[in-house]
């Protein structure tokens, strides 16, 4: 009976194969296939307050009343998140100003991609 040769990537993850794979196949300077960390959360867990506003000025009234809601309790942190199409390409971008952190994220072209996506991810 024969043995095929050994794989180089014979110890790996399915996911590391497949991005050895692709890396090889790709230009230098290519980004990694994103990381995906999992957070596992309890069904009982009560879990953060999202609003959503529909509309400029029923936006601005919300957001004073949450950003006075925050101000008044420690345990509150104000996040903004959005995701647009701007020139054909899409992107996301969340940012919580009291700890100074901002992410911006490309989607990708609208070709490939919908504000949708960009929403989600900014979430």
């Amino acid at each position: 009976m024969r043995r095929s040769a050994p794989s180089k990537f014979k110890w790996y993850s399915p996911l590391q194969k497949l991005e050895n794979t692709i890396a090889l196949h790709l230009k230098e300077g290519t980004p990694p296939i994103e990381v995906i960390r999992l957070e596992i959360i309890c069904p009982w867990t009560k879990l953060p307050k999202i609003y959503i506003t529909k509309g400029t000025e029923v936006g601005k009234l919300g957001y004073n009343q949450i950003a006075r809601e925050a101000k008044n309790n420690l345990r509150h942190i104000l996040a903004y998140t959005d995701g647009s199409e701007i020139n054909g390409e899409v992107g996301a971008l969340a940012c919580i100003p009291e700890l100074g952190a901002k992410v911006a994220s490309y989607i990708g072209t609208n070709q490939v991609s919908i504000v949708y996506a960009g929403e989600l991810r900014g979430l």
